[in-house]
């Protein structure tokens, strides 16, 4: 049964291919279309990916089993603090090999001969405990003992001028010295990103204005962050709960993948931004059915006394559909290609460009080539509904 089934999809495929290359100017308008809506799913989906990678890239840069914050601060960005003696509590349970604060906030940044000040995300811990993953960072931190002194993210963009090793320049009103650079990357909070050592962050912040609503940080017992390292033989779901019963209920312990999934989803369901990523990659579907409908239809007008032979021969409806529909996939397969790699070389221009964590992931790659895929069939259906009234009498009367 299947090996008799050959020929027939053979054939198929031969009217299919015969009908898109007859007219390689429709062809090729085809492929343009296609590759022009898949760049622009690509660029959506891209940009909804950094929105929530890119805020959050800190958090699975830091070296934690677990991670204490305030019961209200429902995004890293909010300064919301709680007291350093909840870590000590926590250090008390057997499971908690340690317990390290991190404080967060926003500086203002001023090169040195520039007029302009811009915000700039700081980052600060103890020089002596492992905080952080990033080789770079773990490499150069004990030379933030010395007071101000950071590390500065290479990622960061232009506006901030240099930030090389040994350049000088103005943070919240005191001069630090950049002692070496760490890969991060900018956010939808701010352009670049600083790291420091908590001796330093005291001088600059304690008692002055800091962060996105001015607060000040009346003492080095507030505390941003909170990361506990786990002994080796834990159960973290077993430490989460047990935590959570015995500390204040002014903070709350999470593992560290719900911190990055709490704050993913809160950039993309409780802010605009998702929402018009999604929008634009909605929209560029629905654009791709209606220029594919035109190009699928048209062929077919052209064809239509190719398909009355068909039907006259004895062929039935449901086989020239499949032609056309065979049409549909092989311009969204010989489309998406083009569009793909569009794609990777705009992403690419986009980082280098603004320091944004743009990525042509699996997934996004699967998503919009699934997108891709169903645009042409319903677009390749619909235009053959043209087939499902045709009579070979109309054809050759």
């Amino acid at each position: 049964m299947f090996f008799r089934r050959i020929p027939v999809v053979l054939f198929k495929c031969s009217i299919a291919w015969h009908n898109l290359f007859e007219r390689r100017d429709q062809f090729l308008t085809a492929l343009m279309a296609i590759a022009f809506v898949v760049f622009l799913m690509f660029s959506q989906l891209s940009f909804r990916y950094a929105v929530s990678s890119t805020s959050a890239a800190f958090i699975r840069e830091l070296d934690a089993d677990l991670i204490m914050v305030h019961r209200n601060r429902r995004v890293s960005h909010l300064e919301i603090t709680f007291d350093q003696s909840r870590l000590y509590q926590a250090r008390g349970m057997a499971a908690v090999k340690n317990a390290y604060p991190l404080y967060i906030t926003l500086g203002s940044w001023r090169a040195l001969n520039a007029r302009e000040e811009r915000p700039i995300r700081i980052f600060a811990f103890n020089p002596e405990y492992p905080v952080f993953l990033t080789p770079e960072i773990k490499r150069a931190q004990l030379s933030l003992k010395t007071s101000y002194t950071t590390l500065a993210d290479s990622r960061s963009k232009a506006v901030y001028g240099s930030l090389n090793s040994g350049i000088q320049a103005e943070l919240s009103g005191h001069s630090v010295l950049i002692t070496d650079t760490f890969t991060l990357g900018s956010n939808f909070v701010a352009e670049g990103n600083l790291i420091m050592g908590d001796q330093t962050f005291f001088n600059l912040f304690v008692s002055q204005p800091s962060g996105i609503a001015g607060n000040i940080r009346a003492s080095p017992q507030q505390v941003d962050l909170g990361l506990i390292k786990l002994k080796s033989n834990a159960d973290i779901e077993q430490v989460v709960q047990a935590l959570n019963q015995e500390l204040p209920t002014d903070v709350i312990v999470k593992t560290k993948q719900r911190l990055l999934e709490e704050e993913a989803k809160f950039w993309i369901r409780s802010t605009a931004i998702g929402f018009i990523f999604e929008m634009g990659t909605g929209l560029a579907f629905v654009v791709g059915i209606v220029m594919v409908y035109n190009i699928i239809y048209t062929n077919i007008d052209e064809n239509v006394p190719q398909y009355g032979t068909l039907r006259a021969i004895g062929y039935p409806r449901l086989y020239l559909i499949q032609v056309v529909l065979l049409q549909s996939m092989t311009v969204a397969i010989a489309g998406f290609i083009p569009g793909f790699w569009l794609s990777v070389l705009l992403c690419r221009l986009i980082s280098n460009a603004t320091g944004l964590v743009l990525s042509t992931s699996s997934n996004t790659v699967h998503l919009v080539f699934l997108l891709t895929m169903s645009m042409c069939l319903i677009s390749g259906f619909l235009a053959s509904q043209k087939l499902r009234r045709l009579d070979p009498a109309d054809v050759y009367g």
